[in-house]
């Protein structure tokens, strides 16, 4: 017993010597210990590979001890409480096939060493590791003297071939979401706001907080040709409150200025379980860190943020951003950040009402020069001050006014607060289409985003591309979103007030047009907009068909957040002949039950 014990001793010290001495001499880092294991990394694989060898070869000298070395270049992310990436996982997989006096290397490592003549390999094959998706070539390093197992007998961290699983509906980026608007040709520069704008460059947030029709979208859109910076965008809907999916619409957006960023992190996105939200920026922030050039990032329509994970990683993400990285936010409210303590440090530039609305001389350009009407300056100022300089109640005005004959009658009964004014002009502007036009456009207020052929669908009409182009052209709160006008949308205000006249006079039409907009968008693989329409409808037979559908890309791409969000508006009756769905909500329960408010009680559902 004790001549064993002895034995264990002189092995662990030989050991240690070995492997700290040559880390050392290769400039390694040793990162962790993990029971009888070691992880560590070094400058490049070449160096990696020639301490692995040297260190194996000293270890199999007698009295030799078992050792395994597994070597992979990957993306990693340390800290002094925890080490995650691709680069751990993969690794781990291929020491777990090695066998005692080998070193196995992955494909990647081989690409690197494949030209250095004094390291010799052998192609083993090709294995399917586990939880890793892309099948990997593994070699062992055959210097002599290093043990290279029979590939047939090599057992480890595998897993055997699965069989195809059936195709299931994808949900790809919205490419509208990241892209930029169009500026529109006839609108009044705001030279005072834009000079705002570029002081603000110097600090790390511009805030644009103001009410809707105040033109912050616009303002925005106007000063990025001249800002001289590479520009991400990305428009925020109710659906990035899921902090996955609002993750994966941040990498999109910076892949529109480095096409390379950010595909380690959406690796960590699709891993079965993601890292923690905070770890997955930090190697973010290493990528953006390493763009050349200044670059800002907006963020449009920050309002419909409300969840608590997403403004914290946003919070993470603006207190460590990179000195050449701007922020712009544009909302209806102030985001909760810490805007006291960047005000305080000088790093906060504020645009609100004051300064959004209109100036007499700016009202003046806009009436009489983008609208197209011939206002007196008398005329111009009561309509400036009784709108305020409010933007959107001034183009409803002049819409209200193209083709009247009484306009100094008109202008003399304007008046009232933004609410009374939205409502009078509205009303105003629809009495000037015909019906058709407004037919149309009460149908398709049910829509966040409008194009021609789902226009089609909701209005059994074949003319709605050509629709939304004349409307566009004719001022009437219809912004596109795409440079190839095949998406846009009504101003928000506008949509809001269309919508509240559409359920006030034809409520028994909202179901069934929503119906047709989730048909639409399943036939066009866009599932989560599908199911969001048919839960408005209340049509949960056909939702949670489609959940069942989605559950195992959205399972795969981390998205059980969005997914449980989506069930728990489904009514309790519709599971009892659904166990495929309550399943899934089980396998969701299980990811996220520890952190995901809902239903507590889905299991008394499932049948015993």
């Amino acid at each position: 017993m004790q001549q064993n014990e002895e034995k264990a001793i002189r092995a662990r010290e030989k050991h240690r010597h070995i492997f700290n001495s040559i880390t050392k001499k290769y400039e390694g880092r040793i990162l962790q210990y993990y029971g009888d294991g070691t992880l560590s990394i070094f400058n490049s694989a070449i160096d990696a590979v020639q301490c692995g060898t040297e260190m194996q070869l000293d270890f199999l000298k007698e009295p030799s001890i078992p050792v395994r070395i597994g070597i992979h270049i990957g993306d990693i992310i340390f800290s002094e409480d925890e080490i995650i990436g691709d680069g751990v996982n993969v690794a781990s997989r291929i020491e777990s096939l090695a066998v005692p006096g080998s070193v196995f290397i992955s494909d990647k490592v081989y690409d690197e060493i494949k030209n250095q003549e004094s390291l010799k390999t052998s192609l083993l094959k090709t294995f399917k590791l586990k939880n890793i998706e892309r099948p990997t070539d593994i070699y062992a390093i055959s210097n002599e003297g290093l043990i290279v197992p029979n590939p047939e007998d090599i057992q480890g961290n595998t897993e055997p071939d699965k069989p195809e699983q059936p195709a299931s509906i994808p949900e790809p980026i919205l490419a509208t979401k990241v892209y930029i608007p169009p500026l529109r040709p006839n609108i009044v520069l705001r030279s005072r706001l834009i000079e705002r704008m570029n002081l603000g460059q110097f600090g790390k947030l511009t805030l644009i907080s103001a009410p809707p029709g105040f033109g912050k979208t616009t303002l925005v859109s106007e000063w990025i040709p001249g800002c001289e910076r590479a520009t991400a965008w990305l428009s925020l809907d109710e659906g990035d409150n899921d902090p996955m999916r609002f993750l994966a619409y941040l990498v999109a957006a910076f892949q529109t200025i480095s096409p390379n960023i950010g595909a380690g992190v959406l690796g960590l996105l699709q891993s079965p379980q993601p890292p923690p939200t905070e770890s997955i920026l930090t190697f973010l922030l290493n990528e953006i860190s390493a763009i050349p050039e200044k670059f800002t990032l907006v963020l449009d329509d920050y309002h419909v943020i409300d969840a608590k994970p997403v403004e914290n990683a946003l919070t993470f993400l603006l207190e460590h951003m990179p000195p050449q990285m701007h922020l712009v936010i544009t909302t209806r409210e102030d985001p909760q950040l810490p805007l006291p303590r960047l005000r305080v440090r000088g790093q906060l530039t504020e645009l609100r009402i004051s300064d959004l609305r209109f100036t007499p001389s700016e009202a003046a350009e806009f009436l009489n020069q983008v609208m197209g009407l011939k206002l007196t300056a008398d005329h111009i100022a009561i309509l400036e001050e009784s709108t305020e300089g409010w933007i959107a109640g001034l183009q409803l005005a002049a819409l209200s006014m193209q083709g009247r004959d009484d306009i100094p009658g008109f202008i003399k009964a304007f008046s009232g607060d933004d609410r009374h004014v939205v409502d009078y002009l509205v009303e105003e502007v629809l009495q000037s289409q015909s019906e058709h036009i407004q037919s149309f456009l009460l149908k398709t207020s049910i829509l966040e985003r409008l194009s021609g052929p789902l226009c089609d669908t909701l209005t059994d009409q074949k003319e709605g591309k050509e629709l939304l182009e004349s409307m566009e052209r004719g001022n009437l709160f219809v912004l596109p979103l795409d440079d190839k006008r095949q998406w846009y949308r009504y101003h928000h205000l506008f949509a809001e007030v269309l919508h509240t006249r559409l359920m006030e006079e034809h409520s028994d039409l909202v179901p069934e047009l929503h119906r047709r907009a989730s048909q639409w968008y399943e036939q066009n693989a866009q599932p989560a907009e599908a199911i969001r329409h048919a839960l408005v409808a209340k049509d949960f037979t056909r939702a949670a068909g489609l959940m069942e559908l989605v559950w195992p890309v959205m399972n795969l791409n981390c998205q059980a957040f969005t997914w449980l969000d989506w069930v728990n508006e489904l009514p309790e009756e519709v599971f009892s002949n659904r166990p495929v769905l309550l399943v899934a909500i089980a396998w969701a329960s299980l990811q996220h039950g520890e952190w995901r408010p809902g239903r507590t009680d889905w299991m008394k559902l499932i049948p015993s």
